[in-house]
Parts: structure tokens; sequence; C-alpha cells
């Protein structure tokens, strides 16, 4: 799906991400990744345990933390509060 984006260098355009197997590097997935808040690497909810591909979306199942902080996060996601997840990437 095209991302409308902005660069003070190229002005607006659309970016579309490749999702498969052959695009992506699955190494740090594959190692316990981080599951963050808002990419904070210092409010850690928990850790990715599986992941899959599927229809051109790529899915996670995730362990949360026993935190207090993470199980307020995970209670939102269950009451559908939180419904949208983002996932940092690099562009090769």
């Amino acid at each position: 799906m095209p991302y409308l984006r902005h660069d003070e260098t190229f002005g607006d355009y659309y970016e579309v991400l490749e999702i498969s197997e052959q695009a992506i590097d699955t190494t740090r997935l594959v190692k316990n990744m981080p599951f963050l808040k808002d990419h904070d690497h210092s409010a850690q909810l928990g850790a990715v345990k599986k992941f899959w591909l599927q229809n051109g979306k790529l899915y996670v199942s995730v362990k949360f933390s026993r935190s207090k902080f993470a199980q307020s996060i995970k209670e939102d996601i269950i009451d559908l509060i939180r419904q949208n997840t983002s996932i940092g990437y690099y562009v090769n």
C-alpha cells in the first residue's frame, strides 16, 4: 500500500515496501526481537516469539513482559484501544 512521505531533498513521494521472504532480513525476528512501545528502546513491552508472512503482510506473535507497564498496554490491545502497529526498517 503506498504511503505518502516527505523529504526535504526529494519533497513529497509515495513509499511502497515489498513484504516478502526475499525482501525481509528476518535475522532479528528469529532472535527474540524486542517488542517496543513507539520504537522506544527504553519502553520494551516484551519479545517477538514467532513471525509469518501471509497475503503480503508481516504478522508477529509476542510475549508480553509481566511489568505493570507492559500489562497495561496489553489490556489496551485486548480492548481494541490500540489497534495499529509499526515496525522499524532500513532501506538497503
